[in-house]
C-alpha cells in the first residue's frame, strides 16, 4: 500500500505510520472499506482518486480495468503437449525431469497425469518447441513421445472492474480446496488466468494490488480458509501480503517456501493492521528454502537463532519447516523473552489456544491399529527393499564400501534417546547397557548446546561420513525376520540448488547387536534418496540410487512389539458405531486398499481416509501430505476410536 490513502474526492489524505514496527500503510479503517479500496472503489462505488503525496511514476488502474501504461491490445500465449509412453505411476516426476533437460528454461503453467498420458500446459510456443527437443528421449527406460496440441491467446486485460474481479474469482475457484480450507497460490505470476490481467508481477512487486485484491475476494467467497501456500512467488519482501492477517485472522497453516525474502523482519509484516498482534492461531510456517532461513543458518548457532525468531513471533507455532517444534524448547525460548521483554510474548498468545492439554493413554485399544511397512507405490516398495536390504549388509560387514553411496553434499548425524523405555519404567527395571560409548558422537539438539560439538557431530560427504561410520561399534541387523524391523517409505520432487530432483524418503525402525560387548539396541534410521548419476560409481556398481541424508537414532532395546501387525476386528467396534463404516459400492478393488492403507498411516476412519483420497484425486502421497497440512483441525469424530 502506499504511504498516503486517498479515500475519496474531496476528502483529504491521510497518512499514519507505526513507529514500532516500523511498516508503512498500516490503516484503522473497517475491513470492508479496506476491500472496497482494493478493487478501486468506496461503498459508494465511487472511483478513488489519487492523493497529492501520490509519486507519479506509480502504475494505476485505467477506467477499464488495464494498467494505463500497458497496451489493452497484448496477447499472451500458451501451448498444450501430450506426453506418452510412459506409466501414469512414473508421470509425476515427469514434470521435474522435464525443467532439468530444458536447464530451467520452460515454465511449466499446468502438469495433469493420465492413463493416456501427461498434459503440459507451458508458457508460450517457444516454450513448447523446447519441449517437443525432448521427443524421443529416454525417460526410466521408455522413450517419450511428445506432441502439440494446440496454441492458445488469451486476451491480456480486463475491459472493466467486473471483468477483473471476474477474472479473480476464475482464478480462485482453480486454487481452492473442495472444502475451501486450504487455498494454493503457488507460482502465481505463471497462473495464465491471473495473466489476462496484463499485470506482469502479481506478488512481487511493493506495488501489486492484485495480491490485495485477491486476499479480499477470497476472505469475502472463502471464510473458511485455514491454510494458504504462497510458495515459488519471487517474493523480496513480505509488505505486498502485509494484509493477510487482516482478511485471514485465524489462518493456521502458511507455506513461504522458495522465496527470496531476505530480511527477518519481513515477518513483521505478517500484523494486523494499527496493532501488535500477529498470526495469533499460525500453527504451522513453512520457510524452506528462503533467503531468511538460508542466512541465519549459515551462521555459528544459527539454528537455536533461527527458531528464536520465529517463535517470538509466532509463538503458538507448532510445526516449522515440517519439523516438530518441541514443547520444552519452546517453553525455554518464550520465557528467555518473556524475562528480556516483560509483558510482549503475552500480547501475542491466544490464552485459549496457547497449549493443548495432553491425553491420557487409558487403554492400548484406544490407539490406532499396527499395520505393515507402508510405500506409496510397487515401484518404491521394489528400490526400497533393495535398498535396505544391501545397504545394511555392507553396514555390518563392510562399511568402507558404502562410501559410493553418499553424494557430495550428503549429511549423516546420531542422535541418542537416552530415555528409558515404557516397559522399563512400568516394571520398575534398570536397563543394564551404557550409551556412554556414543555419546560423544550424538548430534541431539535437545541435548547438545555447545555450536562447535554440532558442527563436529554434523559429517558432511561420502568421505568423512565413512570415516565416521567405520569408527562405530560393530553391528549386526537381522534382516531375514520381517518381525525385527518395518519400514515406511514415499517419493516426491524436491527442488535442490534450482532444480528439481525425485527423492525418496525413507525410516526404518528395528534393532541391532554390538557382537564385541553382546548389546542389543533399538533404532531409527531416516534415509532420503535420490536418483544415482549416470556414470556414477554407484550406478556403475548397481545401485539405482545414492543417499543424500542418512540420520541414525539409537535408544535402548524396547522390543518388536510397537510394529508387530495386528489383526484388527470388527466386531470389538460398539454395534451403534458407524462413523468408521462406509459404503463399498462405486469403489474399485484398488481404491479400497488405498482407502485401509491411508486409514492405517493416519488413523482415519474410513469415511474421513475416503474424502482425503478424493479431494486429492485418489493420490496416496497428496492425501498423506494434505493430512500432514490439517491435522491440527481434523475434529476428533474423525479418527478411529
Amino acid at each position: 500500500m502506499a504511504d498516503r490513502i486517498t479515500k475519496g474526492r474531496g476528502q483529504k489524505s491521510t497518512k499514519k505510520s507505526n513507529s514500532k514496527s516500523k511498516i508503512k500503510g498500516k490503516n484503522s479503517d473497517t475491513k470492508d472499506s479496506y476491500n472496497d479500496r482494493l478493487l478501486g472503489t468506496s461503498k459508494s462505488g465511487s472511483k478513488i482518486t489519487k492523493g497529492k503525496g501520490r509519486s507519479s511514476k506509480q502504475k494505476s488502474f485505467s477506467s477499464n480495468g488495464s494498467r494505463k501504461s500497458q497496451s489493452t491490445n497484448e496477447k499472451d500465449s500458451y501451448s498444450v503437449l501430450k506426453i506418452s509412453g510412459v506409466d501414469q505411476v512414473i508421470q509425476k516426476n515427469l514434470k521435474g525431469f522435464l525443467i532439468k533437460k530444458t536447464l530451467g528454461k520452460v515454465t511449466i503453467i499446468k502438469f495433469l497425469t493420465g492413463e493416456d498420458g501427461a498434459i503440459v500446459t507451458v508458457l508460450n510456443k517457444s516454450h513448447a518447441t523446447k519441449v517437443l527437443e525432448l521427443d524421443g528421449t529416454l525417460y526410466f527406460g521408455k522413450n517419450l513421445s511428445i506432441t502439440l496440441i494446440e496454441n492458445n491467446t488469451a486476451e491480456g486485460s480486463s475491459s472493466s472492474k467486473g471483468k477483473l474481479q471476474e477474472l479473480m474469482e476464475k482464478f480462485l475457484l482453480t486454487r481452492i480446496s473442495t472444502d475451501s480450507k486450504v487455498l494454493n497460490l503457488q507460482f502465481m505470476n505463471n497462473d495464465p488466468i491471473l495473466k489476462e490481467i496484463d499485470a506482469q508481477f502479481i506478488i512481487g512487486s511493493l506495488e501489486s494490488k492484485v495480491i490485495n485484491a485477491i486476499f479480499a475476494i477470497a476472505a469475502r467467497k472463502y471464510p473458511e480458509i485455514e491454510t494458504m501456500d504462497l510458495s515459488n512467488n519471487a517474493m523480496t519482501s513480505l509488505s505486498p501480503i502485509s494484509s493477510i492477517s487482516l482478511h485471514f485472522p485465524k489462518l493456521k497453516n502458511l507455506s513461504l517456501q522458495s522465496n527470496p525474502v531476505a530480511n527477518i523482519k519481513e515477518l513483521d509484516y505478517l500484523g494486523v493492521a494499527g496493532s501488535t498482534k500477529s498470526l495469533k492461531y499460525l500453527r504451522e510456517l513453512q520457510m524452506t528454502d528462503t533467503n531468511i532461513r538460508n542466512s541465519i543458518l549459515s551462521n555459528p548457532g544459527g539454528d537455536v537463532m533461527y527458531l528464536r525468531e520465529i517463535v517470538t513471533r509466532f509463538p503458538s507455532l507448532e510445526v516449522l519447516d515440517s519439523f516438530v517444534v518441541a514443547a520444552d524448547i519452546k517453553a525455554n525460548i518464550i520465557a528467555e523473552f518473556e524475562r528480556d521483554n516483560p509483558g510482549k510474548i503475552k500480547s501475542l498468545v491466544d490464552t485459549n489456544n496457547s497449549s493443548r492439554s495432553a491425553s491420557t493413554l487409558t487403554s492400548w485399544s484406544s490407539l490406532v491399529p499396527i499395520s505393515g511397512s507402508f510405500t506409496d507405490s510397487e515401484n518404491t516398495k521394489n528400490l526400497v527393499s533393495g535398498f535396505i536390504q544391501g545397504f545394511f549388509q555392507l553396514y555390518d560387514q563392510n562399511r568402507g564400501a558404502l562410501g559410493i553411496l553418499y553424494s557430495e553434499d550428503s549429511q549423516f548425524s546420531i542422535s541418542l534417546n537416552t530415555s528409558q523405555p515404557p516397559s522399563f519404567i512400568q516394571n520398575g527395571l534398570k536397563n543394564p547397557l551404557s550409551m556412554s560409548k556414543h555419546l560423544e558422537h550424538s548430534h541431539n539438539l535437545t541435548k547438545v548446546k555447545d555450536y562447535k560439538r554440532r558442527k563436529n557431530n554434523l559429517f558432511i560427504g561420502p568421505q568423512s561420513i565413512v570415516s565416521k561410520i567405520i569408527s562405530l561399534p560393530g553391528t549386526v541387523h537381522i534382516l531375514n525376520d520381517t518381525n525385527s524391523f518395518t519400514y515406511d517409505s514415499w517419493g516426491f520432487p524436491l527442488l535442490i540448488s534450482g532444480v528439481f530432483v525425485n527423492v525418496i524418503m525413507i525410516i526404518v525402525h528395528g534393532e541391532f547387536q554390538e557382537p564385541d560387548t553382546n548389546s542389543k539396541y533399538s533404532f531409527d534410521r531416516t534415509f532420503m534418496l535420490s536418483e544415482a548419476p549416470q556414470n556414477s560409481q554407484a550406478l556403475n556398481s548397481g545401485w539405482p540410487c545414492i543417499i543424500r541424508q542418512d540420520l541414525l537414532s539409537i535408544r535402548f532395546y524396547s522390543g518388536t512389539d510397537s510394529f508387530q501387525i495386528e489383526n484388527t476386528n470388527p466386531i470389538s467396534q460398539p454395534i451403534n458405531d458407524v462413523s468408521n463404516v462406509v459404503p463399498t459400492m462405486g469403489h474399485t478393488p484398488e481404491q479400497m486398499d488405498l482407502i485401509n492403507k491411508i486409514s492405517a498411516v493416519t488413523g482415519l476412519n474410513q469415511d474421513w481416509s475416503t474424502k482425503c483420497l478424493l479431494e486429492t484425486g485418489w493420490d496416496p502421497q497428496k492425501a498423506l501430505e494434505a493430512f500432514n497440512i490439517l491435522k491440527g483441525s481434523i475434529p476428533p469424530e474423525a479418527f478411529i476410536r
